[in-house]
């Protein structure tokens, strides 16, 4: 049986498409991947206090810099 994985760090503020998560810099855990963890909370063993945040979506706002 394969596992589907969830887009939601697709959405996050933090995710970037070469570094991945700064929380996770040795790589998303498979929960979150799945979509099994909406990371809303710092998680045991990341790093830093990055949670899941949303893009923001209107294009005429820019996005807050962390």
């Amino acid at each position: 049986m394969s596992k589907n994985i969830d887009a939601i760090c697709f959405s996050c503020v933090h995710f970037d498409a070469i570094l991945g998560c700064p929380a996770f810099p040795d790589g998303i855990p498979e929960a979150i991947l799945l979509g099994e963890n909406d990371h809303s909370q710092i998680i045991k063993g990341q790093v830093g206090k990055f949670i899941f945040e949303p893009i923001n979506e209107n294009e005429n706002e820019l996005p807050i810099e962390r």
